[in-house]
This record gives C-alpha cells, structure tokens and sequence, in this order.
C-alpha cells in the first residue's frame, strides 16, 4: 500500500472528519462571524462554547476508557460466550501492537492486547475451531509492518 492514497489518508481524512476538527471549525465559525448583538447570537455563542467544553471533557482519557470499556467484555465473563457455542470462527481485532516498536520476533502491545488473550482463551476452550486475525498497518514510517502477521 505504498500509493500517494494511502498517505493522504493517513495524513488528511482524520484531520477533516475528526470530531475535533470540525467542532473547532464550528466554532470558530461562530464566534468570528456573529457578534453577540441578538438573543439569537448569544445563544448561538454559548453553544460554541458548551460544544467546546463537551469536546474537552469526551477526549480525556478517563473518558473515553470508560466509553470504551463500556463496549468491551471483561476477560472474566468469557465463560458466558462459551454458553451460545461452538461458533464457526472467533475474529480477533487489531489495534494492539505498536509497529514502530515491534519486530518479527519482539512485538510490542498495548493496551488492547486482553483481545489476543481472550482470543486465545475461547479457541483452548473449543468456543470455535477458527481464529480470524485482523489488522494491516496502519503506520505511515511502517506500512510494511502490518499488525495480523505479529499476532499470528
């Protein structure tokens, strides 16, 4: 994936559809076109601001851990998946390994790497006679280093 495409992806899409961006803009947008004269505007003025704070507070990382962990499993309730099967194939998802850090026989994790060992849990279980590993790469310094090979 060495196309101009793929860089301009990486470099360009999560700047113009990130949520930060484009409430940013918004507000910039607001509070430099409207002067405050009208009830209207003053209403239209605060929201800028409330939609800024709103945006602070969902990016710290408290809060979107919560979030996320929200629609996350815990490890220990893996017994209840176990309940509805044999499945056809578990899908392990990537985002775990870090590919800056990572090497073919040294690899690199982060947080999200309870998937790899959930995933590995209900296949030793026999929840499913499949693991589908997921994960190209993401990294514009290393577009080689994709992350499924790693975790295979």
């Amino acid at each position: 994936m060495n196309t101009i495409i793929f860089y301009i992806s990486k470099l360009l899409r999560p700047l113009f559809t990130s949520p930060l961006f484009l409430v940013l803009l918004l507000v910039l947008a607001v509070l430099f076109l409207l002067k405050a004269e009208t009830t209207k505007r003053k209403v239209l003025k605060a929201f800028a601001i409330l939609a800024c704070i709103a945006l602070w507070a969902f990016s710290l990382p408290l809060t979107a851990n919560y979030l996320a962990k929200a629609w996350e499993k815990p490890q220990s309730e893996l017994k209840d998946c176990l309940a509805g099967g044999p499945y056809r194939a578990i899908v392990l998802l990537g985002g775990m390994v870090d590919p800056e850090r990572s090497e073919p026989q040294r690899v690199s994790v982060n947080g999200a790497f309870e998937r790899l060992s959930a995933a590995a849990e209900l296949y030793r279980a026999g929840a499913a006679p499949v693991v589908v590993v997921s994960g190209g790469s993401g990294s514009i310094a290393y577009p080689d280093r994709k992350e499924a090979p790693f975790m295979a």
